[in-house]
């Protein structure tokens, strides 16, 4: 049996990632009705290729999602299935430094986050070493309902669902301002505020 290997194309990577619960199904049509449920135009595929080493890289797709270019990434769990979409540094930047592109991808997001019913999404906003790993560890602490230690590091944009965000106020007190914007069934909280808002 190979070995597989994540390869991102996109240099400095970002990612829209959303935690939903396992699927038992088959994962294509899992990962179609995900797509399509947040409105993701497939448009490239790049099939898996054993190198000679016997390392599998895995297959790319790419889909066009809010405006942005993004290869599809999906990260299995114990507790979740985690859909990223990821794209580059720059789109991101560019999006943000546009007040009114800003609160579109913003929208998107918020409104993937209700379309797949997950309790947490995150928009990363600056990148992370080893993207697929973070993601791993982000999904123990979603599996924990840990909604605190979450927004604690700051990755970007958060999606809670309403039971995750309970509690969430009293920490939110404690920590410097956050923008919000208004969410059915749940809370889209920055990491920051004002012009900082994304940061």
């Amino acid at each position: 049996m190979s070995e597989t290997q994540v390869v991102l194309s996109t240099k400095k990577p970002l990612c829209a990632a959303f935690y939903l619960e396992p699927s038992d199904g088959d994962q294509q049509d899992w990962l179609t009705g995900a797509l399509g449920a947040i409105g993701a135009r497939r448009f490239s595929f790049t099939p898996p290729v054993i190198d000679a080493d016997g390392v599998r890289a895995a297959p790319i797709e790419r889909v066009a999602w809010a405006g942005l270019t993004c290869e599809v990434l999906t990260v299995d769990t114990p507790t979740h299935q985690v859909l990223a979409l990821v794209f580059g540094q720059g789109a991101v930047l560019d999006a943000i430094e546009d007040p009114d592109r800003g609160r579109s991808l913003a929208a998107a997001f918020g409104g993937a986050c209700t379309a797949l019913g997950v309790d947490v999404g995150i928009l990363l906003s600056r990148p992370v070493e080893d993207l697929p790993t973070r993601l791993a560890e982000w999904a123990d602490l979603v599996a924990l309902a840990a909604s605190e230690s979450l927004l604690w590091q700051r990755p970007g944009l958060v999606y809670l669902s309403t039971g995750y965000a309970k509690d969430i106020d009293d920490a939110l007190r404690g920590q410097p301002a956050r923008d919000e914007l208004s969410q059915p069934n749940g809370r889209l909280i920055f990491p920051g505020h004002g012009e900082d808002r994304w940061w």
